[in-house]
C-alpha cells in the first residue's frame, strides 16, 4: 500500500522524549520474553506504542506500563544496546520503518516493523488484571510440579492460567499426572 510506514511521529514538545533508564530497564524486561529463534522476526522485537512496551514470543507474553510516543516494533537486542549509549533523555520518532533515537549530540536510527506487524496477543478483557504476588506464586509453584520438561512435548510444558469472576485458575500437565 503506497505511503504505509511513512508516517512520522514525532512532536516538538517534551511529548516524545522518554527517560532513558526508565525505557532501558522496560526494553529489558521486556526482552527477555522476545524470541530470538523465531520464524517471525517481528518475533525478536518489542512493540513501542501507548499502552506500554510489549513483547511475546507466542507463549509468553509481558506489557510494561510504560507508555511510548511512538508506534512501531523495534529489535528488543539492538534497542537496548542503543540505549545504554544515551543520556538521561531520548527523542523517538518513528518514519519509513526506521526508529529514529536522539540523544543529545548522538542521533540513531534502528530498522524497525510497523506495530500492526506484531501479533495481537493481549485481550482487552485482561489489560487491568492484577494478582497478588504470594498468591501467584503459590499457584505456580504447585501447578510447575506437574509441568513437563521434555522439550519435545512444547504445549505440556506450559501452565494453563484462567480467570474467572472472583477466582485463579491454573492448569499444568505433563500427559501423565
Amino acid at each position: 500500500m503506497k505511503g504505509q510506514g511513512t508516517k512520522r511521529i514525532t512532536s516538538s514538545t517534551n511529548e516524545s522524549r522518554m527517560d532513558t533508564r526508565e525505557l532501558l530497564s522496560a526494553v529489558e524486561r521486556a526482552g527477555r520474553v522476545a524470541s530470538l529463534r523465531s520464524e517471525l522476526p517481528v518475533l525478536a522485537g518489542v512493540l513501542l506504542d501507548r499502552r506500554g512496551v510489549t513483547a511475546t514470543n507466542l507463549e509468553t507474553g509481558i506489557r510494561i506500563g510504560l507508555p511510548c510516543p511512538v508506534e512501531c516494533v523495534a529489535p528488543a537486542k539492538s534497542l537496548r544496546d542503543l540505549l545504554k549509549r544515551c543520556g538521561d533523555e531520548v527523542e523517538l520518532s518513528y518514519e519509513a520503518h526506521t526508529l529514529h533515537v536522539e540523544s543529545g549530540a548522538r542521533s540513531f536510527a534502528l530498522v524497525a516493523w510497523d506495530a500492526s506487524d506484531f501479533p495481537q496477543t493481549f485481550s482487552a478483557a485482561l489489560e487491568n488484571v492484577a494478582i497478588p504476588g504470594d498468591v501467584f506464586r503459590e499457584g505456580m509453584s504447585k501447578c510447575l510440579v506437574a509441568a513437563s520438561t521434555d522439550e519435545t512435548r512444547v504445549i505440556l510444558r506450559s501452565v494453563c492460567v484462567e480467570f474467572g469472576e472472583d477466582a485463579l485458575g491454573m492448569t499444568g500437565c505433563d500427559s501423565v499426572r
